[in-house]
């Protein structure tokens, strides 16, 4: 199991998890909360459920929308697979959990979503839910998204449109991010790393009708249109939102 420092386990996760894992579950995935630093709790769960290889394809769009899986906390995993496949962490600093997750579930004959929250993700006063720059935040997306088609032909998955959802969201974030304190990046590299993303062909293919609610569907056109005099007054309002009203952005950003 993995665990940041500053969350919390319930008293009984580790017990729950061990049941379902000896129960022949190879990866046990349970339900967390986010605490926000003024007491407001978000839940992020799914019906409890045992996952087959035959089974595993239909739930995994549904359990990534969901946000189970892009982080390696809130999950027992099996050792012995993780030494048999050999997986190790990329060396990024961001979406390597997600990808880390993505090769064990590849390889799990069996897998347990346990619907109870056991784990508390807790924020703290003052922090940012907008990600640090990272120079590679982008390459990492493509990677994942080449990946997750992969995996989806691997379990024979047929609907894609969860999947083309989270794409989004995550070039969503790489614009985002360019309004982040950390943001090195010119005026004119902002516009150079903007029209570099609206003229992606996987960008342009992926986000092509892309399903999900007004927000994305409209920053989705905006991306679209491959113009940065659009695209960067409106990530700016992305970014300011996630400032100004954490709450609503939260709500936003992991709305299924």
């Amino acid at each position: 199991m993995f665990l940041d420092a500053d969350d919390e386990l319930l008293p009984d996760a580790a017990e729950k998890a061990i049941a379902a894992a000896e129960a022949g579950a190879e990866l046990v995935i349970f339900g967390y909360t986010i605490v926000e630093a003024g007491g407001t709790r978000r839940d992020y769960c799914e019906p409890d459920e045992t996952l087959t290889r035959q089974t595993l394809g239909a739930a995994l769009g549904r359990l990534y929308k969901a946000n189970l899986l892009n982080q390696v906390w809130g999950k027992l995993f099996s050792a012995d697979a993780i030494r048999a496949g050999r997986i190790r962490f990329p060396d990024y600093r961001w979406g390597e959990d997600r990808l880390f997750v993505f090769d064990c579930l590849e390889r799990a004959e069996r897998v347990a979503v346990l619907h109870e929250c056991l784990y508390r993700y807790i924020m703290h006063e003052g922090e940012s839910l907008i990600s640090s720059w990272y120079d590679k935040k982008f390459a990492v997306c493509l990677e994942i998204d080449r990946r997750l088609e992969a995996t989806c032909r691997a379990l024979s998955v047929q609907d894609e449109r969860d999947f083309r959802y989270m794409f989004a969201k995550s070039v969503f974030s790489c614009l985002t991010v360019l309004y982040a304190p950390s943001c090195p990046l010119t005026a004119a590299q902002k516009r150079d790393f903007a029209r570099e993303i609206a003229q992606n062909e996987r960008v342009r293919r992926r986000l092509r009708g892309c399903a999900g609610g007004l927000p994305v569907r409209a920053l989705c056109a905006v991306l679209q249109t491959g113009s940065p005099a659009l695209i960067l007054p409106s990530f700016r309002a992305v970014a300011w939102a996630g400032e100004a009203l954490p709450t609503l952005f939260t709500a936003l950003k992991h709305r299924k």
